[in-house]
């Protein structure tokens, strides 16, 4: 126990090490009035976003034959939301995504799946409050807030009301009140949301417009829980946080080549162009066996011909969802010019990806020494193994080179750039850009890029601590040059996948990659499938590390057996090591010879427990890893039903102190070492390691030793500011661990009296030397055979 605390304690100093050498103190904004700048310019931004948000009636409607239309001129367009997919339980969407024809973008993506028990499969952990429904809430200057969106089967959806046979909120409502409290804005309508709880009921008083005359309405809706947020457009860390992360949307498009137009420094489109990412795109309905919507963006002729281009240009964005984890994105370039053209986009990745765990959990990087963040970029080249742009080395490079637009991970090394997919990667969530094209088995079919690069989304340059981990980190793709006949189109295929990274629906994708399993991979997989292979059985990931733990030390008996021995000779031995050390004070070595000496006489090994450390230390990072992985113990409980230790990944959380202890530097998320829940297990393991050290540790024989001994009790208490934080389940298994080695200790038998112990020892030494004597011999008569057999030839 000791050489494994040890040991843990020189790989923490190396981590920090590494940690301060590597991402250093990001430097002050030089100047303060570019600051006060931009915060006026993203709030001149805001403002413009709000006063493009137009009411519409009927915006959700889909009609099932809807008319061809012509294209119009984009800006004549109003800000519209819509939806892909349903709530509804019965349906078999796994993922609904929200839409926004402000740039033709994707603002939000949940994960809908449902277990056996029609709820969550994957819920929001951060937010315990009740779900109504994602409703794009505008304001009314009149007051109220009006509903812009209401997606099929959500608790909106299914409001009823004794007023009216329609069932459901509709798009066009203006909420006025909720329960007695009168709405004046969309923050206070969802502060009292955020305020119930799942399976609560709520009131919902709204005005109707239904033929020119306007109804006041009163719903009921009950609330369920959240599903996750795999995407969200607005993600606030706590409040003490700087800003707010996650404004822009995400699959954002611009051209970044148009006839002689190119893009240049950080320009995410083509300046001179009408703006793809700012403007309304129209928004049609495609028929066909998978639901699907298209956003058109036309630039006239006349206005491309003012901007130097051969003559007019459609671009059109189409999405199609399917009863699966993946969004498909198909983008298509329509010539309308009299003679050909050259054209290219810059295609935005996603962005806002959870912050889930960001300030206890640790992702491995998939290089040595490098340290990846809560969202990391990921890609993978043909012929080369997944690489890692962690959040951390993002945000250093934007504060290293900010005229740069990203940091490119495609080798100039002359050959046509294609990557197998890139994408956004958090704990247990992924977005992945891959190529839509039908994959050879497990084989990725690559994709052409003339570049890719990683960048900053937010503009926080004030990061510090931990804080660097919840960077804003994606990415975006250049595609290659493409000269378009008159009259013809070139479509560029995508695939988005968009969920969980569970092995098996990760696999159906070729991503298996995508899980990062860090060194000891080779003892990752065979604990992860043994600890299904019991949950199977017992239905309990608790019980299941128990009897994982039971398993890893009945396996590891033999050598705990034999390292629990030496302990106790270690402690038999201690009096006479004792005399030894007062008796050769000052000569070193008489004291080692003696020591050795009575180590013989003993037949004592004092390194016999050094090979349990050595076997121990990758089941506890397995295990740890294990953890860390696997999405299946997300929001897995230790006890069904309490909401103590509700997630076997994380803390067991049991009670959250940050509001009642305002000490920054112990309880704060950014900054404070033991994090904002006090946790039960974590203390509970220390304990049992100071018990164990107290109870196996043999007394000190001189004042090193004893100096040794009490640099250990204080390591402890570091050790638990360590594991104050560590996953439960990890707890869980120290603590049976090491209940274990205590029991193991008590029930072997002593090692008996000095002279039973010696005469021991002297009767192995005795049939040693007779073995030897006895091989000696045989080795003899085998040589005199060999020997006479030459003779006689």
């Amino acid at each position: 126990m000791i050489l494994f605390v040890a040991l843990s304690w020189m790989i923490l100093i190396v981590y920090f090490r590494i940690n301060k050498e590597l991402f250093p103190p990001p430097p002050e904004p030089a100047n303060q009035q570019q600051q006060q700048g931009a915060k006026k310019d993203a709030a001149a931004d805001n403002q413009d976003q709000a006063d493009q948000e137009q009411p519409q009636d009927q915006a959700q409607k889909q009609p099932a034959n809807p008319p061809q239309q012509q294209p119009t001129a984009v800006a004549k367009q109003p800000r519209l939301r819509h939806s892909l997919g349903s709530l509804d339980p019965q349906s078999k969407s796994l993922i609904v995504v929200y839409f926004d024809s402000r740039g033709a973008a994707v603002e939000r993506v949940e994960l809908v799946e449902r277990d056996r028990n029609q709820q969550f499969k994957y819920r929001n952990l951060l937010r315990e409050s009740g779900y109504l429904g994602h409703l794009a809430l505008s304001n009314e200057n009149a007051g109220g807030c009006r509903i812009n969106l209401v997606v099929p089967g959500s608790p909106a959806a299914q409001a009823t009301s004794r007023e009216t046979p329609v069932k459901g909120l509709t798009v066009g409502d203006i909420i006025t009140r909720i329960g007695k409290t009168p709405v004046k804005t969309e923050q206070e309508f969802l502060a009292k949301v955020r305020a119930s709880k799942p399976a609560d009921s709520i009131q919902i008083q709204v005005q109707r417009d239904s033929g020119g005359a306007t109804s006041t309405l009163t719903f009921n809706a009950t609330l369920t829980e959240n599903p996750m947020e795999l995407i969200a457009p607005q993600q606030q860390l706590s409040a003490n946080s700087v800003a707010k992360d996650g404004i822009i949307p995400s699959f954002l498009l611009g051209l970044s080549k148009a006839g002689e137009s190119t893009l240049t420094g950080v320009e995410k489109e083509i300046a001179s162009l009408p703006s793809l990412r700012e403007s309304n795109w129209d928004v049609h309905f495609p028929e066909g066996k998978q639901p699907a919507i298209e956003f058109h963006f036309l630039i006239d002729e006349q206005t491309a011909q003012a901007q130097g281009l051969a003559g007019g240009l459609k671009i059109v964005k189409r999405y199609t969802l399917t009863n699966t984890y993946h969004l498909d994105l198909d983008i298509s370039l329509h010539n309308q010019a009299a003679k050909s053209q050259k054209i290219a986009f810059r295609l935005d990745g996603p962005n806002g990806l959870p912050l889930e765990g960001w300030w206890y959990s640790n992702k491995v990087h998939p290089k040595m020494f490098r340290i990846a963040g809560s969202r990391d970029v990921i890609w993978k080249k043909p012929k080369d193994g997944q690489r890692m742009h962690g959040g951390a080395a993002i945000y250093k490079n934007r504060q290293k080179e900010p005229k740069l637009p990203g940091t490119s991970v495609v080798d100039s090394d002359g050959d046509r750039p294609t990557l197998d997919y890139i994408g956004v990667d958090t704990q247990y969530f992924a977005a992945i850009l891959l190529n839509q094209e039908p994959s050879e088995g497990q084989k990725l079919q690559p994709f052409d890029v003339s570049d890719a690069a990683t960048f900053q989304v937010d503009t926080r340059t004030n990061l510090k601590g931990k804080n660097v981990r919840t960077v804003n980190s994606s990415f975006f793709v250049i595609s290659p040059t493409h000269e378009i006949p008159v009259g013809k189109k070139k479509t560029t295929r995508y695939r988005l996948f968009l969920g969980p990274k569970h092995k098996k629906i990760l696999k159906s994708y070729g991503l298996q990659s995508a899980i990062e399993y860090g060194w000891f991979s080779w003892v990752v997989k065979p604990m992860s499938t043994i600890l299904h292979f019991f949950y199977a059985i017992v239905g309990n990931f608790g019980l299941a590390i128990v009897m994982l733990t039971i398993v890893v030390r009945g396996a590891m008996f033999p050598i705990s057996r034999k390292a629990t021995r030496g302990a106790q000779m270690m402690q038999f031995l201690s009096p006479e090591m004792k005399k030894i050390a007062e008796k050769y004070k000052n000569d070193m070595e008489k004291r080692s010879r003696a020591q050795r000496e009575l180590f013989s006489r003993y037949n004592y090994n004092p390194f016999s427990g050094c090979l349990l450390m050595f076997f121990q230390l990758p089941v506890f990072i397995g295990l740890y890893r294990c953890l860390s992985v696997d999405i299946e113990l997300r929001d897995a409980p230790l006890i069904p039903g309490l909401s103590w230790c509700s997630n076997l990944a994380a803390p067991d959380m049991f009670w959250q102190w940050e509001s009642a202890i305002s000490w920054s530097m112990i309880t704060s998320r950014e900054t404070g070492w033991l994090g904002p829940f006090f946790n039960i297990l974590p203390i509970i393991t220390i304990a049992l390691f100071i018990l164990q050290q107290k109870m196996f540790t043999p007394p000190a024989t001189d004042d090193q030793t004893r100096m040794q001994q009490k640099m250990m009790k204080y390591m402890m208490l570091f050790m638990g500011i360590l594991f104050f934080k560590v996953a439960s389940g990890l707890c869980l298994y120290f603590i049976i661990s090491s209940g274990w080695g205590i029991a193991e200790r008590k029930l072997l038998p002593k090692v008996g009296t000095p002279e039973e112990i010696a005469e021991k020892a002297r009767k192995k030494v005795i049939r040693s030397g007779k073995n030897q004597s006895q091989r000696n011999g045989n080795a003899r008569q085998s040589a005199g055979r060999k020997k006479k057999g030459k003779k006689k030839r």
